[in-house]
């Protein structure tokens, strides 16, 4: 018992030893995750007054814009025209004016900066936010299809 208590121990001194020769070495690298706000914008569809017969009036039209920007991202919609917001044709010097409304009510009025913008801050859903529009000047023109092209953007 006390040859084999002997090797055993022997053993385990060799067994320590040859680990404690075996070296050691290591690196670091670094854990890293960016978070980042974003927004998409979408129409639901152009604006469109239809047709009229000309100097009659013309009834309001609507359209919605979609936003889904990521949770609790504050974000900022603008709407501005191509003409100033006004419809042109290249078969005739005349224009015909109309207003862009954030309301129904035609009270808040679409535009580029202060007052005239949308301002909100994001569930992460898909948000849809109405365009109201109202021709504002005479349709006592050329009879012929009148565009504009309006950009919405948003700003986050």
């Amino acid at each position: 018992m006390k040859v084999l208590k002997s090797t055993l121990f022997s053993l385990m001194s060799m067994l320590i030893i040859n680990s404690a020769d075996a070296g050691n070495a290591s690196t670091s690298l670094r854990v890293s995750l960016t978070i980042i706000e974003t927004c998409e914008v979408s129409t639901q569809g152009n604006l469109d007054f239809g047709s009229v017969v000309r100097s009659q009036p013309v009834a309001a039209a609507r359209t919605d814009v979609s936003v889904q920007c990521s949770q609790n991202t504050p974000y900022q919609l603008a709407v501005t025209s191509d003409n100033n917001f006004e419809l042109k044709s290249a078969a005739s010097t005349a224009s015909v004016a109309y207003v862009l409304y954030q309301d129904a009510g035609h009270t808040q009025i679409w535009g580029g900066s202060g007052s005239k913008i949308h301002s909100g801050i994001a569930t992460g859903m898909k948000e849809n936010i109405p365009i109201h529009g109202a021709i504002t000047s005479s349709t006592n023109v050329q009879a012929t299809k009148y565009e504009d092209w309006v950009r919405v953007n948003v700003v986050y």
